[in-house]
């Protein structure tokens, strides 16, 4: 098999795995993937706590982050405040009811990690999340110009 369709489908696994391990969190807490996305992308990006930053940079359609957001507030998941200085911006911020699932996903985050780079030494470790942020910024250089 060619090394292009080797890294597609080993992407695919990757998030396969991933969304396989996130499921008990979501039943557990009566969440949608999408809804626990948005709570574990405010708790692990203080500062970043917009809609905007959320679908920008998550890659996830407005539209999506938008039903999530509401939802989570209507759960009572996460309050919205708008800026002082800028009225256009809102500020989300998850509640002290939520951090039992952010707890939870964390958990599922560190032991996916540890999952992913079993049998590497720290300096592989290192090499490896280089790698990946580089291409990660290679896909990102190329949604923009596209």
């Amino acid at each position: 098999m060619e090394p292009k369709n080797d890294l597609l489908r080993g992407l695919r696994g990757i998030l396969r795995l991933y969304d396989r391990d996130c499921q008990p969190v979501c039943e557990q807490y009566g969440l949608t993937r999408c809804e626990l996305d948005v709570l574990g992308f405010l708790a692990n990006h203080p500062g970043l706590d917009t809609a905007r930053d959320i679908t920008e940079l998550r890659l996830v359609p407005k539209a999506n982050v938008s039903q999530a957001v509401e939802s989570l507030i209507r759960k009572e998941l996460l309050v919205r405040a708008q800026d002082t200085a800028d009225r256009r911006l809102i500020h989300l911020t998850p509640t002290s009811e939520a951090d039992g699932a952010i707890c939870a996903l964390r958990r599922v985050q560190q032991r996916f990690a540890d999952e992913l780079t079993a049998g590497f030494t720290p300096e592989e470790c290192e090499r490896f999340m280089s790698l990946t942020k580089r291409i990660a910024n290679n896909a990102q250089a190329q949604l923009e110009r596209r």
